[in-house]
């Protein structure tokens, strides 16, 4: 130690953490050279020996955040939903997307045409992670009918006009901004 009314303060501020993972009180060390000491008073450091590294129980890290946004996307009246998609930000540089986060986006139940909120789901990030979410919207829009078989998938079987099959072609259904009879 030093002789009393002596001291040195240490001007390095960089060290190392003792893991990446999120905490308080993590231990940090860190690695001296002399000229990163810094005389008090009188002191003459070259009557010292200094040490090499200096570690504690100071460190804290926390969680980053990713920003994720859904996409907004849309489908025809009575059509597949597409995948729901989004695009995310802030992952730390050495990590993949993938790895961090995980599980799927879902949307508010409904069919008929209109406007749908895209949710966060199950997606989720790791524990090293905060995740901010913008929900997104899929929009359920007037279809466009290519024929009567997109209507009536089996019509083709049934004008096919094999005779040991009996066909049962339903009543006429009304479609948004289309309607077709038999």
């Amino acid at each position: 130690g030093f002789i009393s009314g002596q001291g040195a303060t240490v001007q390095k501020t960089q060290g190392v953490y003792d893991s990446a993972s999120v905490g308080t009180g993590k231990v940090v060390t860190v690695t001296l050279q002399n000229s990163d000491f810094k005389a008090t008073g009188t002191t003459n450091l070259a009557n010292y020996i200094l040490p090499k590294s200096i570690s504690g129980t100071v460190g804290v890290i926390s969680k980053a955040v990713i920003s994720v946004t859904a996409d907004s996307l849309s489908k025809p009246f009575m059509g597949i939903d597409p995948v729901l998609t989004y695009t995310a930000s802030g992952i730390v540089a050495n990590e993949v997307g993938s790895q961090v986060l995980t599980g799927n986006l879902s949307r508010t139940p409904g069919e008929e045409l209109g406007t749908y909120k895209v949710n966060v789901g199950s997606l989720s990030v790791g524990a090293n992670y905060a995740l901010v979410f913008t929900s997104g919207s899929l929009k359920v829009v007037p279809g466009v009918l290519s024929s009567a078989s997109s209507v009536f998938p089996f019509a083709n079987k049934a004008l096919q006009g094999n005779a040991q099959e009996n066909m049962t072609v339903p009543a006429p259904i009304s479609v948004p901004d289309f309607t077709c009879k038999n």
